[in-house]
This record gives C-alpha cells, structure tokens and sequence, in this order.
C-alpha cells in the first residue's frame, strides 16, 4: 500500500517500478482489482478523475499484455467523512461506472455506500476502515469475483442449457447469478442476469456456431 496515494502514484508504481513491473510480467495476468482510494478528491473534480484513471487503466493494458478487459473489476471508493471528500467522492460514482463500461470492465464493490451506511462500524478513524472494516472489504470483493464450480453446458439445438454449484453455503449474501457468452475464449460480450438459480437456459443461439460461457 501507499500512504496519500493518487492516480500517479499508482501510474508511476505499476508503469514505472521496474521490480514489480518485471514480477507482473513474469506473472502473466489475466485480470485485474483496480481498488480506487479517494484521495484524489482532496483537489481533483470529477472530468480530471476519469482522464486520470484512464490513462492509468490504459497503461496497465499496455504495459500487461495478457490481461484481459472482462476480468478486470473497478471499485467505487470508501467513503470519507470530513469535506471536501464527503461531497466530492459521489460526483465521481457516474465516472467511474462510465470508466467500467467504456473499458469493457466489471464493476467491483461500491465502497461509497457500505461504508457510509455504517460509519460507526468499521472505521479507524474518519478516512480509514478498522481491522473489521478490512475484513468487510475482503468479503465484498469475494463476493464480486467468486465464481461457481463444476459449469457444465449442454446443447439443445439452437439453446444451451448451464448448471453450476451452489455459491450461498460460501457467501449467504449472494442473491443470484449472471451468465456470460460469446465467440470467442475469454471475451463475453453478452451478459445475462438469471437470478438466484442453479440452471439457466440461453437460447436464441447459432448452431453453427462455437459459445464460450462463464457463470
């Protein structure tokens, strides 16, 4: 972590820092946890917050050349009490959900609104959650990028029929699923929201056609 971290201390770490550049490459990631913090809204308005994370996610693509849009996830941050940050923070929520579909990315865990529905909860102090806090934070990004097991898909003629484990035994706050295909691997370029279920059936489909699907 980064104590008073920006945009370009976050530009100049990942684009810039040799060690951790070379450990990322080596790596070969597929995705990406972009967890925005709100120290830019100390003096930054909302247009200068989305030009700035975009250069940044633009140079995360091309510094890492496997990751791919569809597994990357980008928060909205926690909440902050004291002003200018309390007013500022929730002009930036439409840019940063401008940002995520431009980008073709997902949206991670809204901060903004757990943190500052519970304000007597999880914080340090006025900018920064507690131990449980942190906790908190974990269980929602789990919650945003956990994935069932055991997918299995079936055609039938020109539907495909999916199943797939049950996810509430690990996370009872799941209220359902998405489906997510397309014609190539790794790129879903429909996403479909069949609710709390554990089959889904997508029909309308080519069957000359290959899918690729992901729940």
């Amino acid at each position: 972590g980064y104590a008073v971290a920006t945009w370009q201390t976050k530009l100049d770490h990942f684009s810039l820092g040799v060690k951790i550049k070379n450990r990322l490459k080596k790596l070969q990631p597929n995705g990406l946890i972009i967890p925005l913090g709100g120290n830019d809204a100390l003096d930054v308005d909302a247009a200068t917050f989305g030009t700035r994370y975009q250069t940044l996610i633009d140079t995360l693509n091309t510094t890492y050349t496997t990751i791919e849009d569809s597994k990357t996830y980008i928060s909205i941050p926690v909440h902050s009490i004291p002003e200018p940050r309390a007013s500022t923070l929730p002009t930036y929520v439409p840019i940063i959900e401008a940002l995520i579909t431009t980008n073709n990315t997902k949206a991670g865990p809204d901060f903004l609104n757990f943190f500052y529905n519970n304000q007597g909860t999880y914080y340090f102090d006025l900018y920064h959650p507690n131990d449980a806090g942190f906790v908190q934070m974990g269980r929602l990004w789990n919650i945003v990028t956990i994935a069932p097991k055991n997918v299995a898909v079936s055609q039938s003629g020109t539907s495909a029929v999916l199943t797939w484990d049950d996810l509430t035994s690990y996370e009872s706050s799941i209220a359902g699923y998405t489906v997510e295909y397309g014609t190539s691997p790794g790129v879903y370029t429909t996403t479909v929201d069949v609710g709390n279920v554990r089959t889904a059936t997508i029909t309308g489909l080519s069957s000359e056609q290959t899918y690729y699907f992901a729940v």
